[in-house]
């Protein structure tokens, strides 16, 4: 997702995750500019009884400034947390949608978010890791996203 514009340092930016069955989507943007990336679970194809995932960790160089469940009659949850830090939530299921809104530090190089089940943290060995999705910037503001799959 390179674009000189989409990560310029002290701008606010937004994510969306959406959870479906056998697939997820992320929505990042900075309130001008939208990208939507769709990642399908690993061997989706044949899944019978998906394990969905249990945590959402949300860590690296940003300010959280508010976290949003968008569910039908869910009021806003804020949270006021320094930047460079951890957000554990327990809350998200098939079919939540999340939007979160946060400001890029000036220091930042990237952020990381994971959708875990069973596990507190990434780990190849314990638990699965649902997805991780790692964004990265450099000093010319060009943005990468990586995934990684269970």
């Amino acid at each position: 997702m390179p674009n000189e514009n989409i990560m310029t340092k002290g701008m606010t930016i937004y994510l969306k995750i959406k959870i479906f069955k056998f697939y997820c989507e992320f929505n990042i943007g900075n309130g001008t500019k939208m990208f939507t990336n769709k990642f399908w679970y690993n061997k989706w194809w044949e899944i019978i009884n998906p394990i969905g995932f249990e945590m959402l960790v949300i860590k690296g160089d940003f300010i959280l400034l508010n976290l949003i469940k968008e569910t039908a009659n869910e009021e806003m949850d804020k949270l006021n947390l320094p930047h460079s830090t951890r957000i554990y939530n327990n809350f998200m299921a098939e079919g939540s949608i999340v939007t979160i809104k946060g400001i890029v530090n000036e220091m930042a190089e990237n952020f990381e978010i994971l959708l875990l089940h069973d596990a507190p943290e990434f780990d190849e060995n314990v638990g699965a890791t649902v997805l991780k999705l790692n964004v990265s910037y450099n000093a010319k503001m060009n943005s990468t996203m990586t995934s990684y799959f269970v």
